[in-house]
């Protein structure tokens, strides 16, 4: 059994990789209402290097079946960023999943 939550040890894992240069971190970027992929092709271009970026366009009627569906497509632990709609999801995303964000 653990006696602390395991994600602190899978985080500095995380980031020993990214420093040597060995991984990118993983980025997920969440598009805002009547937007898409295309608002982020400035952060993309400048961030690739460093980072793996995913784009997020939440088209989902609700905003918790909005939050699932990021969440279903993100990797299994990642750094977030959102625009508008995207940034309140974020919002909740870290209120409600914070053991996946980096």
């Amino acid at each position: 059994m653990w006696l602390c939550s395991p994600a602190p040890i899978i985080l500095l894992i995380l980031k020993f990789y990214v420093d040597c240069g060995l991984m990118r971190i993983p980025l997920v970027l969440v598009s805002g209402l009547l937007s898409n992929s295309s608002l982020w092709q400035h952060q993309m271009r400048h961030l690739s290097e460093i980072a793996s970026i995913q784009t997020i366009s939440p088209s989902q009627n609700t905003p918790e079946k909005m939050i699932q569906a990021i969440l279903d497509e993100a990797p299994p632990i990642f750094a977030l960023a959102g625009h508008s709609m995207g940034g309140w999801l974020c919002l909740e995303l870290m209120r409600t999943a914070f053991g996946v964000l980096h």
